[in-house]
């Protein structure tokens, strides 16, 4: 058993003012104390910085900072999380992983996956490489970074949701007011339920995307338009499935608006 401690900061910066709007909180970024300083990982350079990303700080960073809050976290395993700390310190700074948050908290679509393929296919393609990395592994936005030291404590914050598309109001909100749960409540909000249409129309077009690339390896003659009609087939009839759920959801619940109007009308 070990304790750690994570710092969530806001700011008045343009950079500030878009994540916290984005993700409808006062934090737009987050570090951690571990391994007798604080980690954290940044889009733009400090000073002494030779490159935006994984750094470690002096232990005071952020003491008196007027827009920081401290959290003390009791991990599992601290061993296990000041190794990861190591492993992901000098990692470059993921800006795409911002991308992928952002898409996340505003239409609750996981855009890990896809991103991931694409750039797999793309090995694949110009270097003919028939390859499966987990390229979301390679750089560290600040929440990512926090995310994946946590885990590997053992504290499993956020259970189902990639590392990549977590934001720091995601951890914050998380340790104050319990798990957010995938579609179904996104900062205070029902989620939009045409999230979870697009994500899988996304998921049919990668698998696509990507069968075509790896067939394309194999022979250089492979045709896209069989590719592309299984697509536009799948696609389709995810769309027809989605629409019925939507018209007997509608349907169910215009049914028992009525049962409960005829009710109270026929109370004395």
């Amino acid at each position: 058993m070990g304790k750690v401690t994570l710092i969530f900061v806001g700011g008045d910066t343009l950079v500030d003012d878009v994540i916290e709007k984005v993700t409808s909180g006062d934090y737009s970024h987050v570090a951690i104390k571990i391994n007798g300083g604080v980690l954290e990982s940044t889009g733009i350079m400090k000073a002494g910085d030779r490159y935006p990303g994984v750094h470690m700080r002096n232990m005071n960073e952020y003491e008196g900072n007027p827009y920081a809050v401290f959290f003390d976290i009791d991990l599992p395993n601290q061993i296990a999380a000041e190794l990861m700390a190591k492993k992901l310190l000098g990692k470059f700074y993921s800006y795409i992983g911002c991308i992928e948050g952002g898409a996340h908290t505003l239409w609750g679509i996981n855009l890990h996956p896809i991103i991931n393929g694409v750039i797999n296919w793309a090995i694949m393609l110009f270097m003919r490489l028939p390859v499966n990395l987990d390229t979301g592994a390679w750089t560290m936005n600040c929440s990512e970074t926090v995310t994946r030291i946590l885990r590997a404590g053992g504290f499993n914050i956020l259970p189902g949701i990639d590392a990549d598309c977590i934001t720091p109001m995601d951890l914050y909100r998380y340790l104050t007011g319990g798990q957010l749960k995938i579609n179904e409540m996104r900062n205070g909000k029902m989620a939009n339920t045409n999230n979870s249409i697009w994500a899988a129309l996304g998921q049919i077009a990668l698998a696509a995307v990507t069968s075509y690339g790896a067939s394309k390896i194999s022979d250089s003659e492979a045709s896209w338009t069989t590719y592309r009609n299984q697509m536009v087939q799948g696609m389709a009839a995810t769309a027809l499935t989605a629409a019925i759920q939507q018209y007997n959801t509608a349907v169910a619940a215009n049914a028992q608006a009525t049962t409960t109007e005829t009710t109270s009308n026929q109370q004395p």
